[in-house]
């Protein structure tokens, strides 16, 4: 039995082994079922230098089952199934498991959380959106403190398990907003720690690599006859520093990100200005002094249940014009329960909607 089938069967043990649990706890109002069909395509016509053309195609199905103990206390059991287009052979299972506390002015994970639920989608020049394709999760624990005007999180993401093979390496970050009527303040920082595999030769190094953004804006619906209109800039530092190759460095620059909506269309633009980034984990275009992103958004369709964008994007950096097209669709069915007396001070099928 190959590995493929080994963590098919488990999950699929795993989560038959739960159902009487969950169907005990239906009882007693506190059990649920979610899922999200995701489906993507995502064409890079990059010929820049740092950068790499490629294309991404693939439809992943993530769903779980939750038992809560109260309104407060939750536990999410179920994985993620993956496949590419085109790959003849077997598909990718990442398993979702994770507990949540859920107040209204404290969100805590922790375990196997899917990674838009607990950081949502971070600016480019901290985590390129391609880490959305291929690690669905954060891996480790994330504290969320808010209220009406504020929020601030806090988590630690594992990317490697030190081994003879594999060298030990982690996120740890933070991103927050505090708004004032129509006007905010945002901060952000990202720090990736590239540590050392066992029994590591003397030629490999600990690398760390960090990015600090901090960000004044303006954001109102209804302005200038826009559905919206979010419009902030700020002051970009990123760290980097090979142990025992070079010390710190800090390149520094100036960053401005504009978004208007209109309907199912919207505009959005990004520039970054300074000196080049090292950050291997960004977009690659932010390695670049001067560098401008124009995006072109459609949505055809958006309701409770599913979603699709259209975005056509393109790339400005010295001497070179590359371009993206890239089409998702998204399927939710994070309305289904099996009890609808649930009370709880957001519906935990779908944490960012109310019931």
């Amino acid at each position: 039995m190959n590995r493929f089938k080994k963590n098919f069967v488990f999950c699929l043990v795993f989560s038959l082994g739960l159902t009487p649990f969950f169907l005990k706890a239906q009882h007693q109002h506190q059990f649920g079922l979610r899922a999200t069909l995701f489906s993507y395509i995502d064409n890079r016509e990059y010929k820049a230098p740092m950068t790499e053309d490629k294309t991404l195609l693939a439809t992943r199905l993530s769903p779980s089952l939750f038992y809560s103990l109260d309104n407060k206390h939750f536990i999410y059991a179920g994985t993620h199934y993956q496949h590419n287009f085109g790959n003849v052979k077997n598909g990718q299972l990442k398993p979702i498991l994770y507990y949540k506390y859920q107040t209204k002015k404290v969100n805590f994970y922790f375990g196997h959380t899917p990674r838009e639920e607990a950081v949502g989608n971070l600016h480019p020049i901290l985590l390129s959106d391609t880490v959305y394709y291929t690690r669905p999760n954060l891996e480790g624990m994330l504290v969320e403190l808010k209220n009406k005007n504020y929020f601030q999180k806090i988590y630690i993401d594992w990317t490697g398990e030190q081994s003879t093979e594999i060298r030990e390496q982690f996120f740890a970050g933070t991103s927050g907003e505090v708004q004032f009527g129509d006007f905010n303040l945002k901060n952000d920082i990202l720090l990736w720690h590239y540590a050392l595999q066992l029994d590591a030769p003397e030629s490999q190094h600990i690398r760390d690599n960090a990015v600090a953004m901090l960000r004044a804006g303006y954001k109102k619906e209804g302005a200038l006859n826009l559905d919206l209109i979010d419009i902030d800039a700020g002051l970009v530092v990123g760290m980097d520093r090979w142990r025992s190759e070079y010390d710190f460095i800090f390149p520094k620059g100036f960053i401005s990100n504009i978004y208007t909506g209109y309907k199912s269309f919207a505009v959005r633009n990004t520039t970054y200005i300074g000196k080049a980034q090292r950050l291997p984990n960004a977009d690659s275009y932010y390695n670049y002094k001067r560098y401008n992103r124009l995006d072109f958004l459609w949505r055809p369709f958006k309701s409770r249940f599913i979603e699709g964008e259209l975005n056509l994007s393109f790339h400005f950096v010295p001497g070179y014009i590359d371009n993206q097209q890239s089409f998702k669709l998204k399927f939710d069915l994070n309305t289904v329960f099996l009890n609808k007396s649930f009370q709880g001070d957001e519906n935990p099928l779908c944490p960012h909607k109310k019931q």
